[in-house]
């Protein structure tokens, strides 16, 4: 499949690249800095792609470096530029609507903080809704999430990858769960007790519920990149937030 990724120099750019160029996708970068590019990838992976050095928030760069692919993967920006990311976002899934050729394939980078709070009596509530997370900078993630279900992006085949913290795979920190990879979609898997999801409830008290319990979505770049680049085929992610989890009772 003919993939282009933005933002291969970052955590996960560089390792859905890696992971792209495995698979043995046809795999083109778009990149702000080649050099640094060259610096961190090396022509071992660099040798199986094309590489295109411009501005992910230049409209017109982006829909020419996007014509001729079926598929895209954005790991560009970052949720606490605020409201520069969510431009960034928004206009590469304008973008990718336009000029993506079938099956028109996109993952898109968020936090785990977008997925919905389980079992809420409010459905369209996610975690960032909640007080204390709601005024952190990863909000940002919520309001991307609102371009996905909007018009501009109904003809795209669009997933939202939520991970939690990330880590490489030599750095993998003691607190990090072991156990097998488990996706789940659009929920948090989360576990909140009954009397929690009442109206009664303060929202405060569901809110350090769920931030204790945040850890728990700890997962490896590889992770994501892994999950990413198997599924741009398949369409079990379809329309899709993808939360990724190991299971410790499974190790």
């Amino acid at each position: 499949m003919k993939v282009i990724i933005f933002g291969a120099t970052g955590a996960v750019g560089h390792s859905v690249t890696k992971a792209a160029v495995r698979e043995n996708h046809d795999v083109t970068l778009f990149v702000r800095n080649k050099a640094k590019l060259e610096a961190l990838l090396g022509s071992d992976i660099l040798s199986h792609c094309r590489v295109i050095e411009g501005d992910a928030l230049e409209s017109s760069s982006v829909r020419e470096a996007l014509r001729g692919h079926s598929a895209a993967i954005n790991a560009s920006g970052h949720a606490k530029d605020g409201h520069q990311f969510h431009l960034l976002f928004k206009g590469i899934v304008e973008a990718a609507a336009e000029c993506l050729d079938p099956p028109k394939r996109l993952w898109m980078l968020g936090g785990v903080t977008a997925l919905d709070v389980p079992g809420s009596l409010d459905t369209s509530e996610a975690l960032n809704d909640l007080p204390i997370l709601y005024r952190t900078p990863y909000r940002t993630h919520t309001e991307n999430y609102g371009v996905l279900l909007s018009d501009i992006a109904s003809s795209l085949d669009w997933s939202m990858m939520c991970p939690g913290v990330l880590y490489e795979v030599d750095q993998r920190p003691a607190t990090a769960p072991a156990g097998p990879l488990h996706t789940f979609t659009d929920a948090a898997q989360i576990s909140l007790p009954t009397w929690a999801l009442s109206k009664w409830c303060p929202k405060v008290l569901v809110s350090l519920l769920a931030i204790r319990q945040l850890g728990s979505f700890t997962v490896g770049l590889a992770d994501v990149a892994d999950v990413i680049v198997g599924n741009l085929r398949a369409g079990e992610f379809f329309k899709k937030r993808v939360g990724l989890k190991r299971d410790p009772t499974s190790a």
